[in-house]
């Protein structure tokens, strides 16, 4: 946090990280959301792009199990 203030012991209590992404037939949308427990935002989409086989899945925000595993080739 030095380059943020030069305020001793300065950190950050929460942070958000938030993905979201659209799979159709034209390719992938991926959308990121930053931010702090400040309450300010940001967001940016970022083009994914896959050369080889992956592996994604899907949770939910407030509970801790799979919605959704998938596989692409």
């Amino acid at each position: 946090m030095s380059d943020v203030s030069d305020t001793f012991g300065l950190h950050i209590s929460t942070f958000h990280f938030i993905n979201v992404f659209e799979i159709d037939e034209e390719g992938i949308e991926y959308s990121t959301v930053i931010g702090s427990s400040s309450g300010k935002m940001k967001q940016q989409v970022v083009d994914f792009n896959c050369n080889g086989p992956f592996l994604f899945l899907v949770l939910p925000e407030k509970h801790n199990f799979v919605l959704l595993l998938g596989f692409c080739r």
